[in-house]
């Protein structure tokens, strides 16, 4: 490379140089500020994070009661329902015996006749 014109590009480096350290400088501190606004807002928030985080969790405390309530209620009819079953298929068994016992008679008595 010729040096003349590393001796342009060396000048205009250090002409613009300190402008472009400025702005450098101005960028920084901008974004360094947002940052602390941030922060700041994450710090105020934090503390109604965690009220929320409480209110959620008591409202996750009255689901898991509701429904072991629920599974309950469940349990219980699920008891009553297999007892009525049980009825159920003992008087349906009392029934065939009855009509068993109901033909055999018929049929005895045909036969005797």
């Amino acid at each position: 490379m010729n040096p003349v014109a590393i001796g342009k590009i060396l000048k205009e480096v250090l002409k613009y140089g300190p402008i472009v350290v400025e702005a450098a400088d101005k960028i920084y501190e901008h974004i360094k500020r947002i940052i602390e606004k941030k922060n700041a807002k994450d710090q105020t928030t934090s503390t109604s994070t965690i009220e929320e985080l409480d209110t959620k969790i008591s409202q996750l405390e009255q689901n898991d009661l509701a429904q072991a309530k629920l599974l309950s209620d469940l349990a219980q009819q699920n008891d009553n329902l297999s007892k009525l079953a049980n009825a159920l298929a003992n008087r349906f068994l009392f029934t065939i015996i009855i009509a068993g016992v109901s033909f055999i008679l018929t049929i005895y008595l045909l036969i005797k006749m």
